[in-house]
């Protein structure tokens, strides 16, 4: 099943340890006829596991499993291409409810795009990466962020004083302008309702 507005492609995957080089890095390899579009592209996804109501999900470098990776791997050579497969490290397995080995399971592919892809980018990848010194790296930086956006708040705070200021006070200039408006027109054409009065009672 697929919806091709939101890159998602949800599907049974047979479970596969990552090739060695890959156990402690944030990218996943998978093997699926409906994502082949994706091959030589280094492509951000969210991978989601439903389990008993919960969404396990996990963020990750999505690359396409060639065959010179399957290749590699120590399969059967008649099931080298039989049914989907996902090769995926221990960390990642473990933060999707311990998926085991060989199993297959139905896990949901989001292709991330635009305002998720920036999010994801920026936090929840880094935020959740295998290598420590990514997550630790990643934390400091929106640690960054926060105290930035402290040490803004004073500055802030005085614009704003100064905008509620100058509202308050154009406001103050519009009624009293309104007002002192209304009282001079009603005062002269008051008097001149009585001079008109009177030329009229003189003739």
């Amino acid at each position: 099943m697929s919806n091709k507005k939101q890159h998602e492609f949800c599907d049974e995957y047979k479970i596969y340890s990552a090739l060695h080089e890959n156990i402690n890095e944030g990218i996943v390899y998978i093997y699926n006829e409906k994502l082949k579009k994706i091959s030589g592209k280094r492509n951000l996804a969210c991978i989601i596991y439903k389990n008993e109501g919960k969404n396990r999900r996990v963020y990750c470098e999505l690359l396409y499993a060639d065959e010179y990776y399957i290749n590699r791997y120590d399969i059967p050579k008649k099931n080298n291409f039989d049914g989907n497969k996902i090769f995926i490290n221990e960390w990642f397995r473990i933060q999707l409810s311990e998926l085991k080995m060989h199993n297959t399971y139905v896990l949901e592919i989001n292709l991330l795009k635009g305002l998720h892809y920036i999010l994801a980018r920026l936090f929840f990848y880094p935020l959740k990466h295998p290598q420590i010194i990514v997550r630790t790296g990643s934390l400091l930086s929106l640690i960054s962020i926060v105290l930035g956006i402290i040490s803004l708040l004073p500055i802030l705070w005085d614009i704003g004083k100064i905008l509620i200021a100058g509202i308050i006070s154009l406001l103050g200039l519009i009624f009293g302008g309104h007002y002192i408006f209304f009282f001079f027109y009603r005062t002269f054409a008051y008097e001149w309702d009585k001079t008109g009065m009177r030329g009229l009672s003189n003739s």
